[in-house]
């Protein structure tokens, strides 16, 4: 699992054999060696989570704008539709007064064919 950090450099590894250390002192460097490499991942993993939240926060902004438009436009169309209702009720009402104008859609002519 070597990683190439710098690409003009591979990594190198370190074999613990070849070292002359003190089992003592291999275990503590194994064990320094252990929490930097935790170090180092946990640094990762928070910036990967922080990227993760800003993404998440820019994605919320943004439906939140949609929505709030989508709101207003929603709003508008109700108004329009209620409007446009009543008018279709006033001329429903105003033929049903006028009985001169069902007869001539009855007759399906002008005044004139009428009488």
């Amino acid at each position: 699992m070597s990683t190439n950090t710098d690409e003009s450099k591979p990594r190198t590894r370190i074999k613990f054999s070849n070292l002359d250390l003190p089992n003592e002192e291999l275990g503590e460097f194994k064990k320094t060696r252990k929490r930097m490499q935790n170090r180092v991942s946990a640094m990762k993993c928070r910036e990967k989570q922080k990227s993760y939240t800003v993404t998440l926060e820019a994605k919320n902004q943004k439906l939140a704008e949609e929505n709030g438009k989508l709101s207003l436009e929603n709003a508008s169309l109700k108004a329009e539709n209620a409007l446009l209702r009543r008018q279709m009720s006033f001329f429903e009402n105003m033929m049903a007064n006028f009985p001169m104008m069902r007869k001539r859609e009855s007759y399906g002519g002008d005044m004139e064919s009428m009488g």
